[in-house]
């Protein structure tokens, strides 16, 4: 059984973050450091869940205030008022072993 922990993201955590984004490549943009915590002040959320050795996984949600020019995120804020946007979600490959 896999045993994770999961807590608030801080700033120590972008490098790792980022190394799982950049896994996910073509299917997502590479971002860019500034871009990630640009994102992570306007969250609601943004945790890493964790083994004992590595980031196994995290998710960004964000606010409809966003400013965030994706066209999935523009889609949500022309329709709905009000929402929370899972912006990113990955697990890292080893954990999901």
């Amino acid at each position: 059984m896999l045993n994770l922990t999961i807590n608030q993201a801080m700033e120590d955590d972008y490098p790792g973050l980022l190394d799982l984004n950049n896994l996910a490549v073509p299917n997502v943009n590479a971002i860019p450091t500034e871009t990630l915590a640009s994102l992570h002040s306007q969250s609601v959320y943004l945790g890493v869940a964790r083994t004992s050795t590595e980031i196994a996984g995290f998710l960004l949600a964000l606010p409809c205030t966003a400013d965030y020019d994706s066209p999935n995120f523009q889609y949500f804020k022309r329709r709905y008022e009000a929402f929370a946007y899972i912006c990113l979600l990955y697990t890292s490959p080893s954990p999901r072993d």
